[in-house]
């Protein structure tokens, strides 16, 4: 379209984004101040097109075959979302783990139809995010420059929780393409949306079919979005906390970027032309893999009820205490079999003196105590002679 360097500007405004840089920020700064005569400029542009600002918006956007392959593209989903248009491209089954078993997709950035504008990224590359299979996205965010050959490995952690208000609240059920992000998105942009009666471009939940041109962003659309500290945008940020409540099932991954320059300039000579070897220079290879086929899960076990408990702790309770009861039992009757024990060997050997003649008991033990080692010896050959009297015992002892 012939628009002016300021007009394209404004129409990029429809997008929302930040102004991290001086330059940016100047642009910015000259496009609000001479918003409403570049809005003439616009509605005088869809005027001549016979278009709407939504259709126009849509009809700007490069389409996915500029970036992908037409098979990648007639599997891949669009959206428009604060970086420009996101192509969501299905992954696949990996059956072995390492590289070169994942997901390979290649990206062409066709970099001569780009048009930076000055509340957008003022990078060269891709935004790479990953997601569950028919589950919404996360905040996570990864760079990726163009020019290089990038590999990405996974590690994945899914998460199982229990439904259990009021202690813990989630979402039960299968729920496709729910995401909290989306939720609490489109929650704290209701009031903009119906006050305004238009939609966000980068809206992934659209109340309304029209989009929001600059000038209705600007002069109504961020003056009523709840994201401020106000007490009014408190109050609404934690009833969409409370609405929007994480899904009891979900997968988190964990990713590692690295990349190389591609193509290297010794692959120059494998090439026909210059034009092919620059156009390479443009491109993204991404390859994107599992280090292991094994995940983590982190489990909510639900907490036991107040009787429940109190059942438990009595009967680990009585437990104890039964065994300490038997213990202590055990621990007497030991010692009454000890003292009992004791009690009749004294018994046998007083019995057992009572009954010997006396000066052959003395003497005998006498020199049986200086023969033997030890007192229970001299003992046992006490008994023995009296037991085994024989002459030929006796004079040998007495020698």
């Amino acid at each position: 379209y012939n628009m002016t360097q300021d007009l394209r500007q404004y129409v990029e405004l429809s997008y929302p984004g930040l102004t991290k840089h001086s330059f940016q920020f100047n642009m910015m700064k000259r496009i609000v101040t001479n918003m409403a005569a570049l809005d003439d400029q616009l509605n005088e542009l869809l005027r001549r097109l016979d278009t709407t600002f939504t259709k126009f918006i849509t009809q700007a956007t490069l389409p996915c075959t500029a970036f992908l392959s037409e098979e990648e593209c007639s599997r891949a989903e669009e959206a428009l979302t604060f970086a420009g248009k996101c192509f969501r491209i299905p992954g696949k089954i990996q059956i072995l783990p390492g590289y070169g078993m994942g997901r390979t997709v290649i990206v062409n950035l066709p970099i001569q139809f780009y048009h930076l504008g000055s509340n957008n990224f003022a990078n060269d590359g891709l935004i790479i995010k990953l997601a569950a299979s028919n589950k919404g996205i996360d905040n996570d965010l990864s760079f990726v420059p163009a020019g290089v050959h990038s590999l990405i490995s996974i590690t994945a952690t899914k998460y199982s929780f229990l439904n259990d208000p009021p202690k813990y609240t989630c979402e039960e059920g299968d729920n496709r393409n729910y995401s909290r992000v989306w939720c609490y998105d489109a929650c704290l942009t209701e009031r903009a949306e119906q006050t305004c009666n238009c939609s966000l471009t980068a809206s992934m939940d659209k109340m309304h079919t029209n989009l929001c041109t600059p000038k209705e962003l600007f002069n109504c659309y961020y003056n009523n979005v709840d994201h401020g500290s106000t007490p009014q945008n408190v109050k609404k940020q934690q009833e969409c906390k409370k609405r929007c409540t994480a899904p009891c099932e979900y997968w988190t991954y964990s990713k590692t970027v690295s990349y190389s320059k591609f193509p290297a300039e010794h692959a120059r000579e494998l090439m026909q032309s210059d034009e092919e070897f620059d156009a390479l220079k443009r491109t993204v290879v991404i390859d994107a893999f599992y280090t292991e086929l094994e995940y983590t899960v982190i489990k909510h076990i639900r907490n036991l009820p107040l009787s429940s408990a109190i059942a438990q702790f009595g009967g680990q309770l009585s437990l104890w205490a039964g065994a300490s009861v038997m213990s202590m039992a055990q621990l007497v009757i030991y010692f009454i079999y000890i003292v009992i024990h004791h009690i009749l060997r004294f018994g046998e050997r007083k019995s057992s003196s009572l009954h010997s003649p006396g000066g052959f008991v003395s003497r005998s033990q006498e020199i049986a105590n200086s023969l033997s080692p030890t007192p229970r010896c001299a003992e046992e050959e006490i008994i023995d002679i009296e037991d085994d009297s024989s002459p030929s015992r006796r004079v040998s002892i007495n020698l």
